[in-house]
This record gives structure tokens, sequence and C-alpha cells, in this order.
């Protein structure tokens, strides 16, 4: 950290995605080291994980509070392309968490095809916590349904019950 009163410059920032960590990685029997990943990099995981995920509300209007209008917002999980897609950014985050050295690059099918069964999951927990991301899912689809918010408990939608499938009926307004 530059020695500005403890604030952190330009250079400091962008150095830290470079900071590398040793982590044991229980599956793999070893060692590897790994890197947090960036914003953007994060954003194309977080674009796989929410596939399978589907809002629906009915008869929200302007001026509903934040608790009405989560009573008629409905969370619709279609389980298998969830459990695919979060399997799909495992392995990207793993990929990118892998990706150390310019002459040690991994392809998400490197990691896919080549690492043993809980690898990636592992790895990609690793590189979440070093990135300072919370990684949990089924965390967040329990936030949404029971309307609880990290923040403040009454700022992020949410619903009174989760339907599994995405066969939900009718609806005003549907979001992929």
């Amino acid at each position: 950290m530059s020695e500005n009163n403890g604030v952190l410059s330009k250079k400091d920032i962008l150095r830290s995605i470079d900071d590398s960590e040793t982590v044991y990685i229980e599956t793999l029997g070893g060692k590897v080291r790994i890197r947090p990943i960036s914003s953007g990099e994060y954003e194309e995981v977080q674009a796989l994980e929410y596939k399978g995920l589907n809002t629906r509300t009915r008869g929200i209007r302007p001026g509903m509070s934040s608790r009405e209008a989560r009573e008629k917002t409905e969370l619709n999980i279609d389980l298998a392309e969830n459990s695919k897609n979060e399997f799909k950014a495992n392995c990207l985050i793993a990929a990118y968490g892998l990706s150390v050295d310019e002459d040690e690059q991994w392809s998400v099918e490197e990691v896919r095809n080549h690492l043993p069964p809980g690898a990636p999951r592992e790895i990609a927990e690793r590189v979440r916590e070093i990135s300072g991301i919370n990684p949990n899912m089924q965390e967040r689809v329990e936030n949404f349904r029971t309307g609880e918010s990290e923040s403040d408990g009454d700022s992020s939608p949410g619903q009174t019950g989760v339907q599994a499938g995405s066969e939900a009926a009718g609806s005003d307004t549907d979001t992929n």
C-alpha cells in the first residue's frame, strides 16, 4: 500500500489483481497458486450463475413497499440449468484463478476435462475467497426467498415461496 495515509493509489489497486496466493486443494492433494479475479471476470461469472433463475412479478405498482413487492414476486429455478451453469461458472473462475503466470494460462476446457470431480468447485471457492466474493448461490436464493438483504433486511426483492422448474403460471413481468 502507498504511504499516503493508508489510501490506495491507482498503482496499488491495479497491482492487487496480480497478487497470488499458494493454497492447498484437497481434491488435488497438493498446493496451487491462484490469483483474485477482476470485476470484469466476475461479471462474466455472474452472468453464468444467474442463467436458469427467473423472477415473475404480479401487480407491482409505484409507491408499493419493498415487502409488498417481495410478496408479489416469484423466483423460478430451473434446477438442471442452474446446476450446469454453476459448474460452468466454477470452471471459469478456476481457469481465471489458476492463470497466474503468462506462460501458464488455463482454459475452461482444461479445467472442465482434466481436473478431478470437485476440484473446479474447491479452486473456485478459494479464488472467490481471496477475491472477496461471497460465492454461496444457495444463500442468495434463500435471502431472496425470505426477503432478507445483507445490508438492511428490506431493500432487496424477495418473495414468499420458491418454485422449482421453469413453469410458473402467468405474470405481468418476466425477467431472465
